[in-house]
């Protein structure tokens, strides 16, 4: 499913905080400072946000998820 706005995991709205924290993108794994969330804590990071669908899918296979 792709959502227009919004997290671009779950759809639900992004959350915007003051000062930048660490997150880990849902996709990659990478562990990055950011100021923007879902509400359900979802963080997709530059590199993936930015990414091909194919690129994205490879990049999701390849990382172990828990």
């Amino acid at each position: 499913m792709e959502y227009q706005t919004g997290c671009l995991v779950c759809g639900k709205p992004l959350v915007y905080s003051e000062s930048a924290g660490p997150a880990d993108c849902v996709y990659c794994g990478a562990r990055k400072q950011t100021n923007a969330t879902c509400i359900d804590g979802h963080y997709v990071c530059d590199v993936c946000h930015s990414a091909s669908a194919r690129d994205l899918i490879e990049t999701y296979c390849r990382v172990p998820h828990v």
